[in-house]
């Protein structure tokens, strides 16, 4: 997980707490809830709730480029050495994906990083006569 900010020392707010819980901010809280409330009551209750597990996944691809990447446009498998994707060639599809799908994306070594948690590794092979970085336990669907 990576955080966008990160607060150091004199940086801290460690008044925050009565900061957001002034009467205002609660009054403003309230009407929030209030309004979710009418809602709730119109719909007559909750309205689709998914299981835990579909919940999650979907999350994780929402908040995951990489993730929803290898979901929707790899096929994995860390346990099979002969698939595996030249590193430049996989980043590139990633990119493109990205656009298409309008996220952004990851930098190209933290992208590398997201595949090394999936356990597919970046090993140097030989491909046509050539000694390429590639990631090994994975390969692009429809290449």
């Amino acid at each position: 997980m990576i955080f966008e900010s990160i607060f150091i020392n004199d940086e801290k707010d460690t008044r925050l707490i009565d900061r957001l819980t002034t009467d205002t901010e609660l009054s403003g809280l309230l009407n929030l809830a209030l309004i979710a409330l009418r809602q709730l009551i119109k719909d007559n209750g909750f309205i689709h709730i998914d299981d835990i597990e579909t919940i999650e996944r979907e999350y994780n691809l929402n908040a995951n480029t990489v993730e929803r990447f290898l979901a929707d446009k790899c096929a994995t498998d860390a346990s099979k050495r002969e698939s595996f994707g030249i590193c430049r060639d996989i980043y590139h599809e990633y990119i493109v994906y990205c656009k298409v799908n309008k996220i952004s994306p990851l930098a190209d070594n933290a992208f590398g990083m997201e595949l090394a948690q999936h356990h597919i590794k970046k090993e140097r092979k030989s491909v046509k006569g050539y000694r390429e970085y590639c990631y090994v336990g994975i390969s692009l669907l429809n290449a």
